[in-house]
């Protein structure tokens, strides 16, 4: 899970890329949910699920991309936004970071958050 601040102006969100563990094909999901998403890593209520479908995943050193999602997610400008991307058989890979909620990178329109890595999906429900 992570989230992003939209800084400079509003953002539209129609795909997302990330790096997995392994060259296979697997179902993704992506879920959002307005504001942060500290007190709702167990709980799917109000995650809207805005992609579900079996992607090619390209391993490693080689960016998978999601595609369109099935949903846009709009962002206003100064709100926050969290993402979870879940892929069967936790197959998503990510950077450790230094400090959960710090930024970790900015293109100065939007801001890109530390998050958490889950092995499972919104166990607490």
């Amino acid at each position: 899970m992570f989230q992003v601040k939209a800084v400079r102006r509003d953002i539209k969100v129609t795909s997302l890329s990330f790096f997995s563990g392994s060259v296979n094909t697997d179902l993704v999901e992506v879920y959002t949910i307005p504001g942060e998403y500290i007190d709702h890593e167990l709980s799917q209520d109000g995650w809207e699920l805005v992609f579900s479908g079996n992607i090619g995943m390209l391993g490693r050193n080689t960016l998978t991309t999601i595609g369109t999602l099935d949903t846009a997610v709009q962002i206003p400008l100064d709100g926050i936004q969290s993402f979870f991307i879940t892929v069967a058989n936790n197959n998503v890979m990510y950077q450790k970071g230094t400090s959960e909620g710090s930024m970790f990178a900015t293109d100065g329109t939007l801001q890109f958050y530390q998050g958490i890595g889950l092995t499972s999906k919104f166990t607490g429900t």
